[in-house]
């Protein structure tokens, strides 16, 4: 009996499939300008689109995907809104963080 593992694909991480530079990544945030190419860009598929909280304000959030080997990557961008915290507005920058693609999420598009 072998303990030899089947090698695993690797998947493309989060800023392969977005093409996030090293900034976006490192402070998890981008621009107004950046966050219209990457929805606005044909392997974009826009999931969901709501106005809602968490631990900082209220704020729209927008969870897109693209495809990224045999599944899709998933992002949840947040802005739009105020930072209750640092007590400003946050209108020309969107935070990221990774989403979980989900059955709903995969199957619905709002575009």
């Amino acid at each position: 009996m072998s303990h030899e593992r089947a090698e695993q694909p690797t998947r493309p991480s989060l800023h392969e499939v977005f093409h996030l530079n090293e900034m976006e990544r490192l402070d998890g945030r981008l621009s107004q300008g950046r966050f219209q190419e990457i929805v606005k860009d044909e392997r974009t598929t826009i999931h969901r689109v709501e106005e809602s909280c968490n631990n900082y304000g209220e704020f729209l959030f927008v969870t897109v995907s693209r495809p990224a080997a045999q599944e899709r990557a998933c992002v949840t961008f947040f802005g739009l809104g105020f930072h209750e915290y640092r007590e400003r507005w946050i209108a020309d920058e969107w935070f990221w963080y990774r989403a979980h693609p989900q059955g709903d999420v995969t199957r619905t598009n709002v575009k």
